[in-house]
């Protein structure tokens, strides 16, 4: 239930804090000088989302973060800030979890600023691969049911508040949530979630160019967009289960764009998953119960959604949530979820790239495309 409930407080933050009305766009002190670069040290814990993670635990953790990159001059966002990053953390037990390093690009977006303009707030996100040292191994580390893989996704949410000591240095304090999972390209994988306070210290580098006119990349407000997306990944059934399994989904979305940076939809899908026939059928050795035999068709599954995106000139944040219409794996009923980004290659096409799951856990990452048409002004 805490699993649950934790993705839940996740989704919500998540379109509350990219939703909110910026107050107004002034400049923050030192926008004038749009490459910066910063240092910041974590301090934090792992959140124990199940029970044997909770039993390994023997410490906090201990983190730290190098960044760099640009104020963009940008009054439709803001004055958004975009970069990359390093990310060093203890995972809370070295010998069993090991430590990370991540890799990450990073957008912040700004929330507020106070009347003289030097204290401002910001949510932050970021996405990238993650390093882990110590895996699953049915030898050599069978408790670690948190991390079979060496590669993982990051992807942290956050805010914090920053003050301009100068105009060309600022100090910040932030709270982070970080997140390390392979998307079940391989099992176990429950994935590990990083709660950790932070404070940063940042120098700002050189000066801000004349402004330049933004190209449109998203269709205009209140407006309606038609979006189809063909995508297809792999996963695995569990970590005694050989076997690499092929996914393939495609769905069709209809989409208002409300406001110049958000858009809402409602769409349908439809999903194949080779892993489900032979994982249905497995369930059938015990002799208490009755024998069923599935056919082929139950790879099939669909559903209907509904979905929320923010949209940054080509970059496409969407969270949507699904029922099942029709579904041998998880009934009728059933809730789906899907999180993750877009990159807009021009006004018709896009790369999508999203996590299909079901609350806390992972089914498989789709990469694919997305055509769209939207409609004229």
């Amino acid at each position: 239930m805490f699993a649950l409930r934790n993705i839940r407080h996740v989704l919500v933050f998540t379109l509350l804090s990219a939703a909110w009305p910026p107050a107004s766009p002034a400049p923050f002190p030192g926008d004038s000088c749009p490459l910066y670069a910063g240092v910041a040290l974590h301090y934090g814990f792992v959140i124990p989302h199940h029970s044997f993670i909770e039993y390994l635990l023997t410490s906090h953790i201990r983190s730290a973060e190098v960044i760099m990159g640009l104020k963009l001059n940008d009054s439709l966002y803001y004055q958004p800030r975009q970069g990359i990053g390093f990310f060093y953390s203890e995972l809370g037990n070295q010998e069993i979890l090991g430590r990370s390093f991540s890799l990450f690009g990073y957008s912040e977006y700004h929330l507020f600023h106070s009347p003289n303009e030097k204290l401002r707030g910001d949510f932050r996100i970021g996405i990238g691969l993650g390093y882990v040292t110590r895996i699953f191994d049915v030898q050599e580390n069978n408790m670690n049911m948190a991390i079979s893989a060496h590669l993982n996704a990051h992807i942290h949410l956050g805010f914090q508040c920053t003050y301009a000591v100068t105009p060309l240095s600022s100090v910040s304090a932030g709270v982070r949530l970080s997140h390390l999972s392979n998307g079940k390209i391989k099992s176990p994988n429950t994935g590990l979630n990083l709660f950790t306070l932070y404070a940063m210290y940042s120098l700002q580098l050189t000066k801000l160019p004349a402004e330049k006119k933004n190209k449109c990349w998203q269709p205009a407000p209140h407006s309606w967009m038609y979006e189809g997306v063909l995508a297809g990944g792999t996963t695995v059934i569990d970590a005694h289960t050989p076997g690499r399994y092929g996914v393939f989904m495609t769905n069709l979305t209809v989409f208002r764009q409300y406001h110049a940076r958000y858009r809402a939809g409602l769409g349908m899908d439809i999903f194949y998953n080779q892993a489900y026939y032979p994982w249905l059928n497995s369930n059938n050795m015990y002799d208490w119960q009755p024998a069923v035999h599935y056919p082929r068709n139950v790879n099939f599954s669909g559903g209907i959604h509904c979905a929320h995106e923010v949209c940054h000139h080509r970059l496409v944040y969407t969270v949507q949530m699904g029922v099942y219409l029709r579904s041998a794996m998880y009934g009728t009923g059933g809730l789906y979820h899907r999180i993750g980004i877009k990159y807009t290659l021009s006004p018709s096409w896009a790369i999508n790239l999203t996590l299909k799951s079901h609350w806390a856990v992972a089914e498989y990452i789709e990469w694919g495309m997305a055509y769209r048409i939207s409609q004229k002004k």
